[in-house]
């Protein structure tokens, strides 16, 4: 929630947002965020994962906020990442590994943190997968997706049937699914 506080920060020039990402892989936790460099915010040393000398490069999705009845989902793609990165990302399977996800807002200019970090939604690792791209597909990135912890929600539990006659073989003579979807039409007699 942003407040009215917060509001008058942001009016000022130069503010740029950083992303932060809290990720427990099964080779320990790593907190990254989208810069050149480590820093120190909410408490929390956090390393950069953008190299603009080396040409490593972070590229994100649109992010939708978490919604009632939604479930949204990030896409990183990064490319020139250290080969050990993106072997620790890809051998230590990492599909379904927490992944929090917050921002902040800073001044451009001198760095300093105007809006503290702010859970933006938590979330799982999708699977990786490589992405080829340039000139004749010739270079391959890594593309991996960052889901709300939600997405599965509008799913079916797996092995329930939820049908009358399914609810009686679980429960004899539980009569109270024969009625779901029924029109209830209620008299009251004075």
């Amino acid at each position: 929630m942003i407040t009215e506080a917060d509001k008058e920060k942001l009016r000022a020039p130069h503010i740029a947002r950083a992303w932060f990402l809290d990720l427990q892989l099964p080779s320990g936790r790593r907190r990254l965020h989208t810069g050149d460099s480590q820093v120190t915010i909410g408490g929390y040393t956090w390393e950069g994962v953008v190299d603009p000398l080396g040409g490593t490069l972070v590229t994100l999705s649109e992010i939708q906020e978490a919604r009632f009845g939604t479930a949204p989902i990030v896409r990183a793609v990064l490319s020139g990442a250290p080969v050990a990165f993106l072997k620790e990302v890809w051998d230590n399977d990492a599909e379904g590994a927490r992944a929090d996800l917050y921002w902040a807002a800073v001044d451009g200019e001198t760095g300093a943190v105007l809006i503290d970090l702010t859970l933006l939604f938590e979330g799982r690792l999708t699977a990786p997968r490589f992405v080829w791209a340039g000139p004749g597909k010739s270079r391959v990135h890594i593309g991996i997706g960052i889901e709300s912890i939600n997405a599965a929600l509008n799913f079916p539990s797996p092995n329930m049937d939820w049908t009358p006659a399914a609810q009686r073989a679980r429960w004899p003579g539980d009569r109270g699914l024969d009625w779901v979807g029924s029109d209830i039409i209620e008299e009251y007699k004075a």
